[in-house]
């Protein structure tokens, strides 16, 4: 995925430099050295460590990912202690907003240099502040910047709530994502409290009040067939893009492919794409007695339900592999099993079973849009492109005329093709039978794709519990114990 709006992200990340490079520039000044030092990259990170007496090694703290974040924090907080800016406001600032505060700073009459904060006669002269309201906010301070920062630029935990990615990804899984791969996306909500999402004790975490347009930094890796990846749902009309609910599910189809589904098996540009591992669906299973507690932690029957209609016996729908369900199959405590078929119904997307009859196992074709590239468009595949065309590229001036058989733009001149302004992608589940998914809302936009999982950090089971008498099945949401084993465990 490449950079979007590079030009207008370089313009503004130019501005913001040279005015952190001209306060530099005044404070190297007022310290004695040469003011075109603070002009030079990385020689002037080498000057700055000497001017607040921390090590030469920092320079190379400030090159590593992650690792800057801190560094960087830590180096500007002693420059501005040097110039004499001790309270924690005049802190904040310098941090936030270096490319302001460093310049008023450099040319205020009354900002002297003090000498190297960070060494033991300094820190005698000039006694860092105490109290608790001081400790407790310089703690809180530096937690929420640099996590916020690692957050918003780095990487991200986030946790399965949905049992949509299962066999692969459980409810519970606790996950790092990456915001780098595909490149950082820029804050489009930069008015926001830091590691707050949508809201906070019930009140709206973000203001709307500025609001960036999307731009996103190079990245080193593209989104291939197949890929997990997270990101903004985009039917989440409610909130600003980076502030809609996170998703994750496998990226099926990629700008500029025909997609179709036969018989559950995907198809992309005519060719056959191999299914993801431990890819599930639902199967319906009659017992030949009540369903037991050791049965089901057994076979790791986490997605089961009664099925629809009365039961006859001991029946029950269970989402799961074709491993286990050829193990259960061949198990004695099955009486009936099958693979469940899934009728189309009028939800799906586009909503229109009259003209597109399709279902979760027979979709498509369907051409994913690419940017720049050209479709003719009429009455007839309109409700395929509609929303990529009115919302997420904002045409709506662009619409059927009041017949439903022309397009027209502005209500009077004819539409007969368009040109996409972005790439889209097409997004599944695993669990192919229990998943809210492209097949239901269409395409995500690349504006909304914020990064692929990187690795499970933690991993917790919720509880089940089985009623031996009649072999319900019921989740109680509470502790059920620490998956050990998915601990570490990479994502594929």
């Amino acid at each position: 995925m490449q950079a979007h709006n590079a030009n207008l992200f370089f313009a503004i990340a130019v501005v913001f430099y040279a005015l952190t490079r001209l306060g530099l520039f005044m404070l190297f000044k007022k310290a004695g050295k040469p003011g075109w030092l603070a002009l030079v990259p990385v020689l002037s990170w080498w000057h700055w460590a000497k001017l607040v007496n921390r090590p030469w090694y920092y320079v190379l703290l400030l090159c590593i990912p992650v690792v800057n974040v801190i560094a960087g924090f830590t180096i500007t907080i002693d420059l501005l202690r040097s110039f004499g800016q001790f309270r924690l406001w005049q802190q904040i600032l310098g941090v936030i907003f270096p490319f302001a505060y460093l310049p008023y700073v450099g040319f205020s009459k009354e900002a002297a240099y003090l000498g190297p904060s960070h060494s033991e006669d300094f820190k005698k002269k000039h006694p860092a502040p105490s109290g608790a309201f001081r400790e407790w906010g310089d703690a809180l301070f530096f937690a929420v910047f640099v996590a916020g920062v690692i957050r918003g630029f780095y990487v991200e935990a986030y946790k399965i709530p949905t049992p949509s990615m299962e066999g692969n990804l459980m409810v519970g899984d606790y996950l790092f994502v990456s915001r780098v791969h595909y490149g950082a996306r820029v804050p489009m909500t930069p008015l926001a409290i830091p590691l707050a999402h949508q809201d906070l004790l019930g009140m709206k975490a973000y203001s709307s009040l500025l609001e960036l347009p999307y731009m996103r930094l190079p990245g080193w890796r593209k989104i291939k067939n197949n890929d997990p990846v997270v990101f903004n749902y985009p039917m989440d009309e409610g909130h600003p893009i980076d502030k809609q609910q996170n998703y994750i599910k496998r990226c099926i189809g990629l700008p500029g492919d025909s997609l179709a589904i036969r018989n559950r098996v995907v198809y992309i540009n005519g060719k056959e794409l191999p299914a993801s591992p431990n890819q599930q669906y639902s199967y319906f299973f009659r017992f030949k007695e009540p369903l037991r507690q050791e049965t089901v932690d057994q076979y790791e029957l986490y997605d089961i339900y009664p099925p629809a209609e009365v039961p006859k016996g001991y029946d029950y729908i269970i989402h799961t592999s074709q491993a286990k369900y050829l193990a259960l199959k061949a198990s004695q405590l099955v009486d009936t099993c099958y693979i469940q078929d899934r009728p189309g119904s009028g939800d799906l997307y586009p909503e229109k079973p009259g003209q597109f009859p399709w279902t979760l196992d027979n979709f498509g074709p369907i051409y994913i849009p690419r940017e720049g590239a050209t479709v003719a468009l009429n009455a007839q595949n309109w409700p395929l492109y509609q929303r990529v065309i009115q919302v997420y590229e904002n045409h709506p001036e662009i619409d059927l005329d009041g017949e439903g058989k022309q397009l027209l733009s502005n209500g009077s001149e004819p539409v007969t093709s368009y040109t996409f302004e972005q790439n889209y992608y097409w997004m599944m589940g695993d669990n192919r039978h229990n998943s809210l998914d492209s097949r239901y809302w269409g395409f995500v936009p690349e504006t909304h794709v914020i990064g692929p999982p990187l690795f499970v950090f933690f991993s917790i089971r919720e509880k089940r519990t089985v009623d031996p008498t009649t072999g319900f099945v019921g989740q109680e949401g509470s502790f059920g114990g620490i998956r050990w084993n998915r601990i570490f465990k990479a994502i594929h």
